[in-house]
């Protein structure tokens, strides 16, 4: 489903402060002040991100699902690409937690695929043209995201 331009600066925004707070590393420190610190940190990124989606869903229909971005090459250039379009409403904030949500996938999936990971200055429609260049990089098989009122039968095809 199109986004209408008056919800996709709230989108940006929304999407935004998730990315934030799932980019938080969990806290795992030896020291008990530094992990409360960071605990508290990612507390913070959470109600924020928790407040825009309640706000964002109470005013839009349908309302925002969080989304995998990850998984095979495929299915995170098409995430990378949907967010690149998302971000170009001229009220859209700057996409810097989802550029590193999109590092981190492209990493993780460097990892498991042993190949060389994508540039630290890459935008996302770099990441999602390294995506192409992997194997499965161009999957054209139906990529199963649910759509808010879609039964989990009824895939949607990636865009």
């Amino acid at each position: 489903m199109p986004i209408i331009p008056s919800s996709q600066a709230a989108l940006a925004e929304l999407v935004e402060a998730e990315a934030l707070w799932e980019n938080l590393p969990a806290a795992v420190s030896e020291d008990l002040r530094a992990s409360v610190k960071a605990l508290h940190a990612k507390r913070k990124a959470y109600d924020a991100y928790r407040t825009l989606l309640v706000a964002y869903n109470a005013r839009y229909a349908p309302g925002h699902l969080a989304e995998a971005a990850a998984g095979t090459p495929a299915r995170l250039a098409a995430w990378c690409r949907r967010t690149r379009d998302l971000f170009q409403h001229p009220d859209a904030p700057a996409p810097v937690h989802v550029l590193a949500k999109a590092d981190r996938f492209a990493n993780h999936l460097a990892a498991r695929l042993g190949c060389e990971t994508v540039s630290r200055t890459a935008d996302l429609e770099a990441i999602a043209a390294w995506c192409d260049g992997l194997p499965g990089g161009t999957d054209s098989r139906i990529i199963a995201v649910r759509q808010p009122g879609q039964s989990a039968s009824s895939p949607r095809t990636s865009t």
